[in-house]
């Protein structure tokens, strides 16, 4: 009996059950964690799909922030076609009216940062939990009685004001002004002291003007001629004229003056168009253009032809074609710019930069 009691046979047991139980539990937290971090990072990319949609939407398709707009619809649909660890996330269907987990900043200001107080942010919530009823799995850790997991994530972009294009055009067109005096279809200044004059306050052209008709014609920079809507005027470009147009050949912003220069350019101008349309297979191609101020460039002295003036606005312009007359046809749209130049974070209404804020 005394040999039995001093036996050690078997005490190797003991120490691998405790082992197992431990190499259980760093299974459970490499395998069940990793899934849970795997898709945290998915259902960040879930959120941050979706209200980057909807904040392209904001910015460059139209201003619609129904609950059946543009935004709200494309920010759902982005959200729930990312999968989280092979089934799609649980986001509330903003066309129903439950504004959850897709919303403006005028649906629930208190969940929005102070840079969205102009209701130019969208938030979207993704959700793959046991409250929405779609958990992430567990395996390892059923052992220690846990049935499931959950991961939820939230994204806030903003279609932002922009001030400054990394590929202007080199046309620069006069902003629309306020019309007091006949005709409409030119600035006037009054012919004596104290007759009414047209006005220009910035800025002119703005997203109430997004699908106007607008035909670009080269203007004559050394004429005493009044200057009429659309008459352009030609940038120095860093290379040729018509490598500017069908190219990216200048980088200014709002506030950056620009030296205008003259010359016939019907020719590179019809060229250059032609083969920007071409390179997109004919169909239309949006552009950005500057914009001056139209009373400053009729109070300058521009009889040599050459000039500076300060760039005032930006507009997205979409180019439909070249037409008769030597007429560049095309429609005012929103465009993609940058938030940067001597305008800093003054941007125009019709360029807009999209950002990924939280």
């Amino acid at each position: 009996m005394s040999r039995l009691t001093r036996s050690e046979s078997g005490a190797m047991l003991i120490q691998v059950g405790f082992l197992c139980l431990v190499l259980i539990g760093f299974s459970s937290f490499v395998i069940d964690q990793g899934i849970m971090w795997v898709s945290r990072g998915q259902a960040q990319a879930a959120a941050d799909a979706g209200a980057l949609a909807g904040a392209v939407a904001m910015g460059y398709d139209d201003d619609d922030r129904s609950a059946t707009g543009p935004a709200k619809t494309g920010a759902y649909r982005f959200a729930i076609g990312n999968y989280i660890f092979a089934a799609p996330p649980v986001v509330n269907d903003p066309s129903t009216g439950d504004f959850t987990d897709v919303k403006f900043y005028d649906d629930d200001p208190s969940e929005f940062p102070e840079d969205c107080e102009d209701n130019s942010c969208i938030r979207v919530d993704v959700h793959r939990t046991q409250a929405r009823g779609n958990p992430l799995p567990v395996w390892i850790a059923q052992i220690f009685g846990i049935a499931d997991q959950g991961v939820r994530a939230t994204a806030i972009a903003r279609a932002a004001p922009a001030s400054w294009s990394n590929c202007l055009k080199p046309w620069l067109i006069p902003d629309k002004w306020v019309e007091n005096v006949a005709p409409a279809t030119e600035f006037n200044f009054g012919e004596n002291p104290g007759d009414p004059t047209d006005v220009y306050v910035n800025p002119g052209w703005t997203e109430a003007d997004i699908g106007t008709i607008l035909t670009l014609k080269e203007g004559n920079p050394n004429t005493s001629d009044p200057i009429a809507p659309g008459d352009f005027f030609r940038i120095e470009e860093a290379d040729t004229y018509r490598d500017a147009i069908e190219g990216c050949e200048i980088e200014q912003g709002i506030g950056d003056n620009v030296i205008i220069r003259p010359g016939n350019g019907v020719g590179p101008t019809r060229l250059g168009v032609e083969a920007l349309l071409a390179n997109n297979n004919g169909e239309p191609v949006t552009v950005v253009v500057g914009m001056f101020d139209p009373a400053a460039f009729e109070a300058l002295d521009r009889q040599s032809g050459t000039f500076e003036i300060q760039i005032v606005n930006m507009m997205g312009f979409r180019i439909e074609g070249y037409g008769p007359g030597n007429q560049v046809r095309g429609t005012i749209v929103s465009a993609p710019g940058e938030i940067g130049g001597n305008a800093g974070n003054v941007g125009g209404n019709l360029l807009k930069a999209v950002q990924l804020i939280r």
